[in-house]
């Protein structure tokens, strides 16, 4: 009667074990990533504002708005980083120096341009 070959390594020394560990494949990867999906920006600054009730509506809106745009939902910080960017290309096309200008006026050209 032949002996069925099992997988079973433990009745080896366990030098031998960690020597036939080290050689098989690994396993296979899972289809499905557990807990939480990766960010896809490494994010690790953390700021707390305190806002009035209309600036905390306004962020809302804007806050709905994108997540319209972008098929999902935005988080406060995406939509802080996002409005913070459409202010910093809009400025840059001004071309206003800091330091010449009242907040009154850069307002007002950043509605309305020059």
């Amino acid at each position: 009667m032949a002996k069925k070959k099992v997988d079973n390594d433990t009745g080896k020394p366990p030098w031998y074990q960690l020597y036939l560990a080290r050689r098989r494949p690994p396993p296979p990867e899972q289809t499905k990533p557990r807990g939480r999906p990766r960010r896809m920006i490494r994010r690790d600054i953390q700021k707390s504002f305190l806002l009035a009730d209309g600036e905390c509506r306004e962020i809302d809106a804007w806050k709905e708005r994108l997540s319209k745009l972008v098929g999902r939902q935005v988080s406060y910080g995406e939509t802080g980083g996002i409005l913070a960017q459409i202010c910093s290309d809009r400025f840059a096309e001004l071309d206003i120096s800091d330091d010449k200008v009242s907040l009154e006026e850069l307002v007002k050209m950043m509605v309305e341009g020059k």
